[in-house]
């Protein structure tokens, strides 16, 4: 059996259905309701700690900050150094590291010597030094073994290569002051019966990968 074609009428208004069905479709997608939730994160943040300590008592357990130049620890230089003559030198051995109760690594450079407020200065300019690096064992004295950090005089410039420290007290750095009244002082007599005096200056900077 044939069917009837619909009605351009009634085609009309299925069309019109279908399209009001499309919208209607479209506005409860729309519509829907969404659930939502939360999360949270912190986190607290705090610095690391960056602190030296010197000894100059060799053999002995005595460190000290020495932060400030009223504070510097004396010198134990060897027998004579207060009554040196042409040609003498004498020796004292100093330690560098770091807090053992808390710090990171880092380096250590030292800066050349300036001499005290009532220091003869003919003397201080007369007088010359080294610094050594020791090895492992060596002892600061004429036979001291190690790198040569600093020779000339007083006023020299800062040590070229920082000086490595360890983390929490590792690795300390031993070092030996020599200090020496040169021979040709013997032409000078203005430096009989005359005393001067030395500040040194330890510049620490913490590690870069702290």
């Amino acid at each position: 059996m044939s069917r009837t074609a619909p009605s351009p009428a009634r085609s009309s208004k299925i069309k019109a259905l279908l399209a009001g069905g499309l919208v209607l479709g479209v506005g409860a997608a729309v519509t829907l309701a969404s659930w939502t939730d939360q999360a949270y994160v912190d986190a607290t943040f705090g610095t690391s700690s960056f602190n030296i300590q010197v000894d100059t008592a060799e053999g002995a357990e005595t460190w000290i900050e020495a932060e400030m130049p009223d504070d510097a620890r004396t010198l134990a230089f060897s027998v004579g150094f207060d009554a040196l003559e042409p040609g003498d030198t004498v020796y004292a051995p100093v330690s560098l590291r770091t807090d053992p109760d808390g710090s990171v690594g880092g380096t250590v450079t030292l800066g050349s010597a300036t001499p005290g407020a009532e220091a003869d200065q003919d003397l201080f300019d007369a007088l010359t030094y080294t610094v050594t690096s020791l090895t492992e064992g060596a002892t600061c004295d004429a036979d001291a073994t190690g790198d040569t950090l600093v020779d000339g005089p007083l006023d020299t410039g800062a040590v070229p290569d920082a000086i490595a420290l360890g983390a929490n007290g590792e690795d300390p750095a031993d070092l030996c002051f020599a200090v020496t009244l040169p021979q040709s002082a013997d032409e000078n007599t203005a430096l009989q019966g005359v005393e001067t005096s030395a500040l040194w200056h330890f510049e620490a900077t913490s590690a870069d990968d702290a």
